[in-house]
């Protein structure tokens, strides 16, 4: 996936001027983790107790590279390490539930789920979700089957004048019925790929990254072309009927900056390259 963390790290510093120095990070690593409370028992002896953190209800898809569920080599995606990075030292513990994408948005609608694991910015969510600080950079463009398009694509504007796959409950899909193509609706991107494999439709409209990590696995995956349309930003989302919405956005919003001045992001987005 490509990233620009220098716009990710400008958009941090108009939120905060001063950078957290790496030395101050190392100490709240070791010691913020656990709040200890000194606790005295009934027969005046003192005992340690660990304050337990709240925990958040992160709904997630399966999204690959980003988020991966059950990876047998227990990948859980660079998204997912993210969150679990940027949270570490927070009154937090994260719960990630992994469900459809219909049924996440719901939940995070309906205040069921604390957050989505990762969404985009569409202006009509502001209604129901509090954005965070930019997550990450996710590129858009069409694939297409070059056995169906006679080996090349001279003029990109072709494939979106005929018969284009896209999943149905992206913000894709509505992208494209704004702009009046003709578009076959799927249930998943595993159903489009396949479907553009077979010459079924004359392209698909979908995310690079994970739509590539499918391909490789797909018989005949391999011989699929690809065409960038656009890159756009996207960002964790909180429920605005969690209670824990606005502190637990500030705090991960602290610990995204705190793990891209200290290299850490760049160093678990090399994992999955």
């Amino acid at each position: 996936m490509d990233f620009n963390n220098k716009n990710l790290i400008s958009s941090c510093e108009n939120v905060i001027k001063t950078k957290v120095p790496c030395e101050i990070n190392d100490v709240k690593s070791l010691f913020l983790g656990l709040s200890i409370s000194v606790v005295l028992s009934v027969s005046g002896g003192t005992s340690l107790a660990v304050e337990e953190k709240t925990e958040l209800e992160i709904a997630c898809s399966h999204f690959p590279p980003s988020k991966i569920e059950g990876a047998p080599d227990g990948r859980r995606g660079h998204d997912i390490d993210f969150l679990i990075a940027a949270f570490e030292n927070s009154d937090y513990d994260l719960n990630v539930r992994y469900m459809p994408w219909k049924r996440a948005t719901e939940r995070v609608r309906n205040g069921q789920s604390d957050a989505l694991c990762a969404c985009s910015y569409q202006p009509e969510r502001e209604d129901w979700i509090l954005f965070s600080d930019q997550l990450g950079l996710q590129e858009v463009g069409y694939f297409y089957n070059p056995k169906t398009t006679d080996g090349q694509v001279q003029d990109p504007n072709l494939l979106f004048k005929k018969s284009i796959g896209v999943v149905r409950s992206y913000n894709l899909h509505k992208e494209l019925l704004d702009a009046n193509r003709k578009v076959v609706p799927v249930v998943s991107s595993e159903t489009g790929l396949e479907m553009l494999i077979e010459r079924r439709i004359y392209s698909f409209y979908s995310f690079r990254n994970t739509s590539q990590y499918i391909l490789s696995r797909l018989p005949g995956g391999r011989d699929i072309q690809y065409h960038p349309v656009r890159k756009s930003p996207y960002y964790m989302c909180f429920s605005r009927l969690s209670p824990h919405a606005i502190d637990a956005r500030e705090q991960f919003n602290k610990g995204m900056r705190e793990i891209i001045y200290s290299g850490e992001y760049e160093r678990i987005l090399d994992n999955y390259r």
